[in-house]
């Protein structure tokens, strides 16, 4: 007889027996003691204690636990359960998460119920309990004679009820080796189906007069003079065997599948078609044996857009385990091993794509998280699912030949018609393609518009058109016998979205509604609904949107350009990749056609241009660039003297100039080296040897990677003229290794700056942590690198036209920049109007190109009287606020944020060439060797160690040796 009410040490109020029926909705039921989800089956014995006054809740195995018990890992003395571990826990410096008791067992942390031996300090934490507890606890199950153990160790096995791989807790009987998933056990004894009048029983054996009676209704077939003797499942197609369960009605000899039948029950009692990850295909390859493949049906859509439901496609799709969580592994046809790192991305303090916060993979080019693997120095990153993605794969929409896997193409993907640089299925002999995410496309799924039967994946005829946007269907989720076609796009459409338009959420709307007018219109595009598409609408407030204006298609979102080496024209306003050689192609520009050399295209646009115009392009920028130079000369000349220095005329016209070069330029001495072949230089120690030459990136042993190489003193793109020590891989650029060795500034006029060429230190000046060139103060901890120890002393700028702007040190009270408010420590400053601005700011050119626009857009600074509240930035859709400057322009009427547009790179004065960095699965950075530091302990171990240690300055991570060689042996 079960217990209706327990006394639980975790909580002060008795704790209720409550049944599956009795669950509300908005409960959040996990729980408190193993934090598991407890799962509500259909089953009317499901049940689960819990307190409802305090939404407290306890799965009835772990409420009913003893208070003392005997674990075979401390058979000495007697455990006894503790609601909570006796300490506090500790919060992690690695992960910056607050961590409480470990268990002795597992070395698993756990933040609730613990069993503790206060004598020998000996903790276990309930999972370890329980998998002890349930050998001594067996169960009786009407299915099974012998009683079965219930395993809480999760482990894969084939169950013996359903006839399918399941990975997770489990009931065994030791005797003959019967075993049974949790689900399976819990089934209900009767079911009751809508689609059938008569109440299911569930039968643990096929009944035998069931297959005498289909052996005779069977006709013989006409070639082999056999009966088929499979029975076949009333819900879907697929065979039934004898010796699994079943759910049967003996009044008219209706079989169903276990899971189909609980299935079908569940759905019509809760009509929830939400994505279910446990209804997805178990399979590696991810194939499907039939159309109707109901058990492995996916319901659509989804809830709204916050489900990241490609990325759970291609998870089902790839082959759980390939690399068996390899630190290191070789890929495809990247040169470089890929490492491991299983943290999510922190990008405030992070170099992975610290410009946009949105790095791509390049297997599914959808945003990288954790876990993934990533060769730094190529800046090529790919999930963990997309490396372990089947080599061969079979797929219904190409029934013909097995695809195989491409690493390395651009195609265009047959299903969703956009061109890829990503992960690519190909059959070479038909020409065909498909990228990733649609090769990962469920084989089947049932759909809210389409409730009447399921669809399957499969090749369209040409005359098919989508019934939610009318697009012509290459491949399409069907439904033959009602002639109805779903592209692969609209399928996944979320049931609601927002919009900033409207506070409340967008329905997802599919037949016409019956007070709609022909007036009705998009809030987006402004052009009038079709009652025959699909649309997103508010009921509240009567609101509409097209599906193409709140989720529109881009045509670049398969495009990853990481690996590809792309280029810029100024004829074209996107990038251009290198392709192979097309003899009935032309240039786009000359018009000549391309018949040998390779040449640059735009794959969704089909824009090409030969190698020759390529490098026309080239030349004119080359060209821009000294005409900046030439003009900034002009203004060196021509401007006031103003306390013994050129004045400098800011904002530049544009971002295409490199002014914080031509800054280092004008510190440098002139002659220093006079020109030498080779020279020694205190930053490194050997010669560096002198290159004149332009580097030519596509037959030099200069970073052909990547084509940006840094230069150790600046940490700017190397260029021509530079000094290089190949054999260590450092650069520098000539104006670099000509600075003073002692530079007197206006932001410290106590003592002479001396310069430094060894260290890492932050800047006073812009506070970026670095390994280049700095100037530094001994005496009084003052550190400028030499970017900003270069910049002019007086300035002129157009945002204040009354007075030039000193460089000078700003009081730590309350000075802002005038632009972003940023906290000041030195600035240029107006002193009689109090006017400050941050070198990051004094710098931003006058204009800037972004792919959001055709038009520059123009830096407007503050106040800007004829703006509203209403404008937002075009990259984060954040307000814009009229106090601080920000990007416009006033044809498209759009705005961008200065720190969106041009955003600090937090590791942008790092330089590694020289410093030979390490990889650490710990840590998501590169990290470097540092000096012996007393006071500083290891981010991991946490032992002070005045040893050497790796770090990465920027974000205070260190790592000593013992750590890192235990890293490297796979130990931690």
């Amino acid at each position: 007889m079960e217990v209706v009410q327990v006394q639980n040490l975790g909580h002060d109020h008795p704790l209720m027996l409550i049944k599956a029926e009795e669950t509300e909705a908005v409960w959040d039921l996990s729980c408190y003691g193993c934090e598991q989800p407890i799962s509500i089956l259909s089953s009317s014995s499901s049940s689960y204690y819990g307190c409802k006054r305090c939404t407290f809740f306890l799965h009835k195995s772990c409420a009913e636990i003893p208070h003392q018990m005997i674990h075979p890992c401390h058979p000495q003395h007697p455990l006894t359960l503790l609601p909570n571990p006796p300490s506090a826990g500790h919060y992690c410096d690695v992960c910056k998460k607050f961590k409480g008791h470990y268990c002795d067992v597992c070395t698993q942390y756990c933040n609730r119920f613990i069993y503790r031996c206060y004598d020998c300090n000996f903790d276990i934490d309930l999972k370890c309990a329980l998998e002890v507890l349930g050998i001594q606890l067996s169960i009786d199950h009407p299915s099974h004679d012998p009683q079965l153990i219930p395993l809480q160790k999760e482990s894969m096995f084939l169950c013996d009820a359903c006839g399918t791989e399941h990975k997770g807790t489990s009931y065994l009987c030791t005797t003959c080796g019967f075993w049974i998933n949790q689900k399976c056990a819990a089934s209900p004894l009767t079911l009751k189906l809508n689609n059938h009048p008569h109440t299911l029983t569930l039968n643990y054996l096929v009944p035998q007069e069931e297959f005498h009676r289909h052996s005779h209704e069977e006709p013989k077939c006409q070639v082999c003079h056999r009966r088929n003797l499979e029975l076949k499942c009333q819900i879907c197609p697929l065979t039934i065997y004898r010796r699994n369960w079943a759910y049967y009605c003996s009044e008219c000899n209706y079989l169903a599948h276990l899971h189909c039948a609980v299935s079908n029950e569940t759905e019509n009692q809760s009509h929830d078609l939400s994505l279910n990850p446990s209804n997805l295909s178990s399979s590696n390859s991810a194939t499907a044996t039939s159309d109707a493949d109901q058990h492995k049906v996916i319901h659509l859509p989804v809830p709204d857009d916050s489900a990241d439901i490609i990325t759970q496609f291609i998870k089902n799709t790839a082959i759980q385990g390939k690399h068996e969580g390899a630190a290191e592994i070789k890929y495809g046809s990247h040169r470089h091993p890929l490492t491991l790192y299983e943290e999510p991305i922190d990008h405030a303090s992070s170099h992975f794509d610290v410009a946009w916060n949105v790095q791509k993979c390049c297997g599914c080019a959808q945003s990288i998280s954790a876990p993934f693997y990533c060769c730094v120095e190529c800046e090529f990153y790919l999930h963990v699912w997309c490396a372990e993605l089947p080599e061969e794969l079979p797929h219904p929409a190409h029934p013909q030949h097995t695809l195989s896997l491409t690493t390395n193409r651009c195609a265009k993907c047959t299903c969703c018609n956009l061109f890829a640089s990503t992960l690519l299925y190909e059959c070479k002999e038909c020409d065909f393609y498909l990228d990733c995410k649609c090769a990962s496309l469920p084989r089947v799924i049932k759909h809210e518009g389409h409730d009447k039967h399921t669809l399957a994946l499969r090749p369209t005829p040409f005359s098919g058109t989508c019934i939610s946007c009318s697009a012509s269907l290459t491949i399409s989720f069907e439904c033959g016998g009602c002639k109805f076609n779903l592209c692969v796009r609209c399928a996944i459409l979320p049931r609601t979205v927002r919009h900033r338009y409207d506070k409340h959420p967008f329905t997802l709307t599919y037949t016409p509604l019956p007070y709609r007018t022909d007036d009705d219109f998009c809030e987006i595009c402004e052009d009038g609904i079709d009652s025959n598409r699909w649309f997103y609408h508010c009921g509240e407030c009567d609101q509409y949107l097209h599906t193409d204006c709140i989720l529109p298609v881009d045509q670049f979102s398969n495009m990853v350009y990481n690996v590809w080496n792309p280029i810029n024209s100024r004829k074209h306003p996107h990038r251009l990749i290198g392709v192979a050689a097309h003899p009935n192609t032309s240039c786009s520009r000359c018009k000549r056609t391309i018949a040998a050399d390779n040449y640059y295209r735009c794959l969704p646009c089909k824009f090409c241009l030969c190698n020759f115009c390529a490098v026309s392009d080239a030349e004119y920028s080359a060209l821009q660039l000294f005409s900046f130079l030439f003009l900034a000369i002009l203004y060196f000349v021509d401007c006031i003297n103003f306390c013994g220095f050129r004045v400098i005329c800011l904002p530049v016209p544009d971002d295409s100039a490199d002014i914080i070069t031509q800054f280092i330029k004008n510190t440098a001495i002139q002659g220093k080296h006079e020109g030498a072949a080779e020279i020694k230089h205190g930053s490194h120690d050997h010669p560096l040897t002198l290159y004149e030459e332009p580097i030519d990136h596509a037959s030099s042993h200069f970073n052909v990677a990547w084509n940006f190489q840094k230069c150790c003193g600046c940490a700017q793109t190397i260029s021509a003229p530079f000094y290089c020590c190949l054999e260590c891989e450092f650069y520098l650029h000539v104006w670099c290794a000509k600075l003073p060795e002692e530079l007197r500034h206006p932001a410290h006029r106590r003592h002479a700056l001396s310069l430094n060429t060894t260290h890492v230190v932050k800047c006073t000046c812009c506070s970026l942590i670095g390994n280049i060139f700095f100037y530094e103060c001994e005496e009084c901890d003052f550190y400028i690198d030499c970017k900003c120890a270069s910049l002019p002393r007086v300035i002129e700028h157009e945002s204040h036209d009354k007075h030039p702007l000193a460089l000078r040190p700003a009081p730590f009270s309350s000075t802002t920049c005038k632009s972003c408010s940023a906290s000041l420590r030195i600035s240029f400053k107006c002193r009689g109007c109090e006017f400050n601005l941050c070198v990051r700011c004094a710098i931003l050119p006058c204009t800037v190109q972004h792919r959001c626009d055709i038009h520059p857009l123009t830096l407007t600074y503050s106040p800007c009287p004829d703006r509203t509240d209403g404008d937002f930035c075009k990259i984060c859709e954040e307000g814009i606020d009229s106090n601080r400057w920000f990007y416009h322009c006033e044809e498209c009427d759009q705005y961008l944020h200065t720190d969106c547009i041009l955003p600090v790179d937090q590791f942008s004065n790092m330089v590694y060439n020289d410093w030979k960095p390490i990889n650490s699965r710990k840590h998501p950075h590169l990290l470097i060797l540092g000096g012996p530091d007393p006071n500083t302990s290891c981010s991991l171990c946490k032992r002070s160690n005045a040893d050497d240690l790796y770090l990465c300055p920027p974000c205070d991570f260190y790592l000593c040796d013992p750590c890192e060689e235990k890293e490297i042996e796979g130990e931690i």
